[in-house]
Order: C-alpha cells, then structure tokens, then sequence
C-alpha cells in the first residue's frame, strides 16, 4: 500500500511530506493510521501519523530544525521526502 506523511507548522500552511509503499505489517511502532483532511483528496494513498512529530505535552513540532532532522530519518529508512516548499518557508530571506 502506498503511505504519506504530511506535516505543517500551525498558521504556515506549507507541508513538508513523506512518502513511500509499505505492507502493513512493515509499518513500524510509532506510526498509526489518520484520517486526511485534506478536502481535495483524490488518491487512495493512506496518511499515517508518526509520534515523532509530536512533543511530550501532546503538541505538534513547531521547530523547523527539529521536523527536518526527523523528515531525515525517514528519508534514511526509504521514504522520498518533498521538503522544498518548507525550507524555502522556514530558510529562505525574502
């Protein structure tokens, strides 16, 4: 089956997201199954959520560095990352 990522800081409404073909008994701890809300939804990939991505006070990441660093595990383990728009947000002086 074919899973994504999506993850944006609250209020930018720039994603950086992840994405790669799994078995579902190669989903590994830490990553559960979310429901999209993404209204213009039209591919069957299936959204995961990943605790990485979320503090130990139930929050989303809000720190661009730390997001990064964890979107670069996942790149590690095989996923293929879209990270241009968020550091072009996050990084660039415009």
């Amino acid at each position: 089956m074919k899973v994504y990522i999506a993850f944006s800081i609250h209020g930018t409404n720039v994603y950086i997201t992840a994405n790669r073909k799994l078995d579902i008994e190669d989903i590994k701890e830490g990553f559960s199954f979310a429901n999209s809300r993404n209204p213009f939804k039209t591919n069957s990939d299936t959204k995961l959520h990943w605790d990485k991505l979320i503090t130990k006070k139930g929050q989303p990441l809000r720190s661009p560095a730390l997001i990064l660093h964890f979107f670069k595990e996942l790149e590690k383990d095989g996923w293929i990352v879209d990270k241009q728009n968020f550091v072009k947000r996050h990084y660039c002086k415009h």
